[in-house]
């Protein structure tokens, strides 16, 4: 039989605190027999549950009070006031569930600790996003992305047909040329859409937030594209069990594709020039990942040009607690006319 047990009780029953506010309580010990406690500690924990596998982690420890002397039928009251962590926030997905507690354990000898545990709200701040907006630019030169393809492809050509007894060697170069064509789909897209220079303003962003895109294109040739489009889609991911036994699911919590730019026809070697903006949406699923679950959200740009493959980049776009705030556009390196 115990000697002792506990309780913990948090002001508000329980409550629901931003990272840095202070979470006040009572953890109380109450003895069956004599007992002496080296030391009652608290801990602030997160775990996560949901489909896939559950993980906890500990963000904080704190020693209440150490030797700790109560009498049978008696109970001593430790108040504690602890900051609130920064994350993650409660959440309560389809296949992720995010949960912050408080665990208070007793150590006493001889016997199996005692300890309790209580679950509180932990809602995202109310502060703008300081610091690094993880900003991307990329300018792509159509003439050197064709070149580095074309030499892939003959050396790819070259060893599977040194390597490889024909006929076996016509079939490994059909696949390769598949593969080739699927990972250089941007350079093949490049041949007849020319330069392109993209800016996106931000990847780490919060909800609510719009993020300044800059589009440039100049075509070696007119060209007609249909439209250019950002797609921000996010998704929960939750992995169940362990080597063979190892099953993954995912649940799309959004995908929403926005028309930044109508199509139409483009002259040869005019410069296409276009801003616009995308819009983070109002979610309480921020960006997270543990060893078995996640949250996960990107931001695509795609060139769709009929009858030909798209040209598209896709970037991680990490979504954090914060309001809305001012994102300045980025420049990047702009295609001369010439």
């Amino acid at each position: 039989m115990a000697k002792c047990k506990l309780t913990l009780t948090i002001d508000g029953h329980p409550g629901s605190y931003q990272p840095g506010d202070t979470i006040r309580g009572t953890v109380t010990l109450h003895a069956v027999e004599d007992v002496t406690a080296k030391s009652v500690t608290l801990e602030r924990l997160w775990r996560v549950g949901g489909w896939g596998n559950t993980e906890e982690r500990a963000v904080g420890k704190d020693e209440l009070a150490s030797d700790v002397q109560v009498r049978a039928g008696e109970q001593q009251d430790l108040a504690f006031a602890v900051a609130a962590p920064d994350g993650p926030t409660t959440y309560a997905g389809t296949l992720v569930q995010l949960d912050q507690f408080i665990r208070a354990r007793a150590d006493v000898p001889w016997t199996v600790d005692p300890k309790i545990e209580e679950r509180y709200e932990l809602r995202p701040g109310g502060t703008a996003l300081i610091g690094d907006r993880a900003p991307y630019t990329r300018v792509v030169h159509a003439a050197r992305a064709w070149n580095r393809l074309r030499l892939v492809a003959l050396a790819v050509a070259a060893v599977l047909l040194w390597a490889t007894d024909f006929p076996g060697s016509l079939l490994w170069l059909a696949i390769a040329g598949v593969v080739i064509a699927l990972f250089g789909r941007n350079a093949i897209a490049a041949r007849k859409l020319g330069d392109i220079a993209l800016s996106i303003g931000a990847t780490r962003a919060c909800p609510g937030d719009q993020i300044p895109i800059h589009l440039e294109i100049r075509p070696p040739t007119s060209v007609t594209i249909d439209r250019v489009a950002a797609t921000v889609a996010g998704k929960e991911s939750a992995t169940r069990g362990s080597g063979s036994d190892r099953q993954t699911r995912t649940h799309e919590l959004l995908s929403e594709e926005t028309v930044l730019i109508d199509g139409g026809t483009m002259e040869r070697g005019q410069v296409f020039s276009a801003d616009t903006v995308v819009t983070v949406p109002r979610t309480t699923a921020l960006s997270w990942k543990g060893s078995s679950n996640s949250i996960a959200w990107t931001v695509a740009i795609r060139i769709v040009v009929p009858s030909w493959p798209d040209w598209g980049v896709t970037r991680e776009l990490v979504l954090v607690p914060g309001q809305p705030s001012t994102i300045e556009p980025v420049a990047t390196a702009a295609l001369s006319a010439g």
